[in-house]
C-alpha cells in the first residue's frame, strides 16, 4: 500500500481512472498519473462474468505495456465495480509500476 505522501498522488490517479471510466475507458490505453505511476482502465459489458474480463484486461495490458519495456508489472491497486441496477456496465481500473525484473 502507498505510503502517505503518495497519498494525493494515488487520490489524483483514482479521479484520472474515474474520468477514464466515465469517458468510455474500455479504450482507454494506459495513463500515466506519476513519476513512475500508471493507469489502466476498463468498462463495458454486463455482469459478474464482464466484470472479471474487464479486471483480466486491465491487467493484461498492464503487463503487455510493462514487458514492452523490458520490466514486469508491480500492482498498486486493482478496483472493479460489478454491474448495478442505476449502471449496468461493469468496470475495472489498475493503478500500477513498471519495475524491473529483480525489483518485483
Amino acid at each position: 500500500m502507498p505510503s502517505a505522501p503518495c497519498a494525493p498522488l494515488l487520490a489524483f490517479a483514482m479521479c484520472i481512472a474515474g474520468l477514464s471510466l466515465a469517458c468510455g475507458g474500455r479504450s482507454a490505453q494506459v495513463v500515466r498519473v506519476g513519476e513512475d505511476l500508471w493507469v489502466s482502465s476498463a468498462r463495458g459489458g454486463k455482469g459478474a462474468a464482464d466484470e472479471a474480463a474487464r479486471r483480466q484486461e486491465v491487467l493484461e495490458r498492464a503487463e503487455r505495456f510493462c514487458g514492452e519495456q523490458g520490466l514486469v508489472l508491480e500492482v498498486d491497486s486493482l478496483v472493479s465495480t460489478p454491474s448495478r441496477p442505476d449502471d449496468d456496465t461493469p468496470s475495472a481500473s489498475l493503478t500500477f509500476r513498471c519495475v524491473g525484473k529483480g525489483d518485483a
